[in-house]
């Protein structure tokens, strides 16, 4: 818990400072997502590189549980970014933690985030392009005609991503 707990008071020079010169709570959480989200963070080095099993399920509870701890005390923030950094921090931990039958709940968590993501912000291009993405990929949520609509609808706006 020490780790989530630093996590949140670390604070990056580009943060959008609120009136009283504070980071905002959006902006924390934002951050903590974003970081346990890396690629090439400590995350998805132990789900790649750890032989031992123990240690690897531990650092995997260890991001669940910052991840549902930052989606509880961020139920009010009604932000697009907040819950499209919940989809992904949430899809990362499916892809590099959870095997098998267990993924379709965190999967569906996903879909659903992105959904409200985009019921903020219609525009949100990222948003969008991942769930789109999400609906093709992932044969345990796999809904192709939503799926393709979506990208299409981005294509034809010329929004859709290259990757």
């Amino acid at each position: 818990m020490g780790l989530f707990s630093s996590l949140f008071r670390s604070k990056k020079q580009n943060d959008k400072l609120s009136d009283d010169g504070k980071v905002s709570d959006t902006e924390e959480f934002i951050a903590v997502l974003s970081q346990i989200s890396n690629g090439l963070g400590e995350y998805a080095s132990c789900a790649f590189g750890e032989e031992n099993p123990r240690k690897k399920n531990q650092k995997g509870q260890e991001m669940l549980s910052i991840i549902t701890d930052t989606e509880n005390k961020s139920t009010l923030l009604n932000d697009s970014i907040m819950y499209y950094k919940l989809a992904i921090a949430y899809r990362n931990y499916c892809a590099w933690f959870v095997r098998g039958d267990e993924r379709k709940m965190y999967l569906e968590k996903c879909e659903d985030l992105l959904n409200k993501s985009i019921s903020i912000d219609p525009k949100y291009i990222n948003a969008k392009s991942e769930l789109g993405s999400l609906l093709i990929q992932e044969k345990v949520i796999r809904n192709l005609s939503k799926g393709i609509k979506i990208l299409e609808d981005l294509k034809e706006d010329d929004n859709l991503p290259s990757y």
